[in-house]
């Protein structure tokens, strides 16, 4: 079995030296209802960032990146990119500033 560490790598977030002692099965509870949390406050965001990459087909390049760069979080804007299709996420992702750029899934 993983441990925590692994368990929530995803999150990238140190996990706390209190949850590292715990048991492993008492580790694994809170990994379990932590993936829970996030799944349920995440609920509908996948729509959402393909609703977008729909939405920006529409409006010009050189509104979008200011837009993106400026108002929304990396994390959001990457989501959004992973959502359109190649050409137009290698479009979009080439004029974001490294951070923004979207790490592709490695599945």
């Amino acid at each position: 079995m993983a441990t925590i560490t692994d368990s929530l790598a995803w999150a990238e977030v140190p996990v706390p030296l209190t949850i590292q002692q715990m048991n492993e099965h008492q580790q694994e509870a809170i990994a379990s209802w932590t993936r829970e949390v996030v799944d349920t406050k995440t609920e509908g965001f996948e729509e959402l960032y393909h609703a977008i990459s729909m939405i920006v087909k529409y409006i010009p390049h050189f509104v979008v990146i200011p837009l993106m760069v400026e108002h929304i979080k990396p994390q959001i804007a990457a989501g959004v990119c992973l959502k359109m299709g190649v050409d137009q996420a290698t479009s979009y992702a080439n004029d974001l500033p490294p951070n923004t750029s979207p790490s592709l899934p490695t599945h």
